[in-house]
C-alpha cells in the first residue's frame, strides 16, 4: 500500500526546453499479515532525473539505506554550488578582459 508520494519537475532554463529536472519518491508499507508469517515492511523508492537535450542522468534511490540517498543529494548540491561560484568568477573575469582589451560582445555570446 502506497503511504506517501512526492514528485516535482522544472525546466532549468525555460528558453532551452531540453534542460530539466524531474524527481519522485514513494513510501510503500506492507502491514504484518494476520497469520503472523510476514512481520511487515516499508520500502522507499525514488529517482532524480537530470536531462539536457538528448542526455539524461538518473539517480535511483532504493531501500535499505535511504540516508545514503540524502547524502548523495547533499553532495550534489554542494558541488553544484561550487560550480556556480566558479562560473560566476569566470564570467566576471571575462567581462574584465573584454573591457581591458576593448572586445565587444558578439551576437554569439
Amino acid at each position: 500500500m502506497k503511504l506517501a508520494s512526492k514528485h516535482g519537475s522544472r525546466f532549468l532554463a525555460p528558453e532551452f526546453v531540453g534542460s530539466s529536472i524531474r524527481w519522485h519518491f514513494t513510501l510503500e508499507v506492507r502491514p504484518p499479515s494476520a497469520d503472523g508469517k510476514h512481520k511487515g515492511s516499508t520500502t522507499i523508492d525514488g529517482c532524480i532525473a537530470l536531462a539536457d537535450c538528448d542526455r539524461t542522468v538518473k539517480w535511483q534511490f532504493y531501500d535499505p539505506e535511504p540516508e545514503e540517498g540524502l547524502g548523495k543529494i547533499d553532495n550534489a548540491i554542494a558541488e553544484l554550488q561550487a560550480a556556480r561560484h566558479a562560473l560566476a568568477q569566470i564570467v566576471t573575469e571575462e567581462a574584465k578582459a573584454r573591457r581591458k582589451h576593448k572586445i565587444p560582445k558578439s551576437d554569439n555570446d
